[in-house]
């Protein structure tokens, strides 16, 4: 029985619906784990069954991603029964992300109404995280937040909305450059080609097919011209030269906020 293991990734390990069937049977012997990635595990609907079942049973788990798996509306329609309310307790669900599930209009409404149950028991809010592909613009904000809140210290900045966590993003510098490294899950799961970052003087942008991602407001000014950027494996790594060789009190000004416009 776990009682030390939080975290648990195994996304890209085609664990199936079989796997998901064992996987859900030890969610029962693990009430510490808090956080469960099952991305692009070529697990449906009857995987999706299993774990649901794993759910109704599990209080502890706060975080779970089946992202890039065909779920279709069918598994989406079994969680959504995992997450009503029940005589042996609400879901613990804070978020469930379901990105490229092929999951319709009719499945998202069926996870939003259980959602809604959930808060109406008395339960914390649950953040439903779908593709931004097939949300308007509007529909994005909405689902995503409207702003990132920026916290920062000498360690880092953890930049993230209300409902969902845009990622790690931490920083060094010397006086020619500050080095800026995001890690999140959702880079690991866009194609290079769909990921741009774009500069200016006094800001940075990340874009995602097209849309931006964040603005960050940056301390001091930058040569927009000699800053380059990589992703991989879901790292992505800034070098922005500085206009100026000296040391920044910081990466991002001090009223500084990072739109957002979805994912």
């Amino acid at each position: 029985r776990n009682r030390t293991v939080r975290e648990l990734v195994l996304c890209e390990n085609e664990i199936s619906d079989e796997g998901a069937e064992a996987l859900a049977a030890a969610l029962d012997q693990n009430p510490a784990l808090q956080r469960l990635d099952l991305a692009e595990n070529q697990i449906g609907p009857r995987g999706a069954a299993q774990l649901a079942d794993g759910l109704r049973r599990n209080q502890g788990l706060r975080e779970l991603d089946l992202s890039l798996n065909a779920l279709g509306d069918a598994g989406a329609e079994h969680l959504a029964r995992a997450l009503e309310p029940s005589p042996a307790g609400a879901c613990a669900l804070r978020r469930l992300a379901l990105e490229e599930c092929g999951i319709s209009q009719r499945g998202r409404s069926c996870l939003t109404k259980a959602a809604a149950s959930l808060r109406s028991a008395g339960a914390p809010a649950l953040a439903l995280v779908f593709e931004a592909s097939d949300l308007g613009a509007g529909d994005a904000a909405e689902e995503l937040g409207e702003r990132f809140v920026v916290a920062c210290s000498r360690a880092g900045v953890e930049i993230s909305s209300a409902d969902v966590g845009i990622g790690r993003l931490s920083w060094g510098q010397d006086d020619q450059q500050m080095e800026v490294v995001i890690r999140a899950p959702w880079l690991r799961r866009r194609s290079r080609g769909s990921i741009a970052v774009r500069f200016d003087p006094r800001k940075f942008s990340i874009e995602a097919k097209g849309q931006t991602v964040v603005e960050i407001d940056l301390c001091d000014r930058i040569a927009p011209a000699q800053s380059s950027w990589m992703v991989r494996e879901g790292v992505l790594q800034v070098a922005l030269a500085k206009w100026e060789p000296r040391p920044w009190s910081g990466l991002v000004r001090p009223v500084g906020a990072c739109a957002q416009q979805g994912i």
